[in-house]
């Protein structure tokens, strides 16, 4: 069997199994590196869609606590307008029951 030559034929299987690791192992490596970078590019996009929502609730937090201010500020106009009201109607009623009482005297 020193016609078939061993050493060629072990060339041969090392040829054929280089040719199979380049057709399909090196594409299935190169498939996760592109699922790896597309997962990347997602997880980005939505770091990014996050951070852009929480802006967004950041905006509306400050608006809102400005109008609660300013809802709080109308409350104690409201009350101190009340009380000034208040007062206001007790010193015209008791000037006007003084008056009563010195025309009645």
């Amino acid at each position: 069997m020193s016609w078939l030559n061993l050493d060629s034929l072990n060339n041969i299987k090392g040829q054929i199994t280089k040719v199979i690791q380049d057709t399909v192992v090196q594409p299935v490596q190169e498939d996760d590196e592109v699922d790896h970078v597309a997962k990347l590019e997602n997880a980005t996009r939505r770091v990014e869609e996050l951070t852009e929502l929480c802006t967004t609730q950041d905006q509306e937090l400050t608006t809102l606590r400005r109008q609660i201010l300013e809802l709080q500020q109308q409350q104690q106009h409201a009350k101190v307008a009340e009380c000034v009201a208040g007062k206001s109607v007790s010193v015209s009623k008791n000037r006007s029951e003084k008056f009563a009482f010195a025309t009645r005297s």
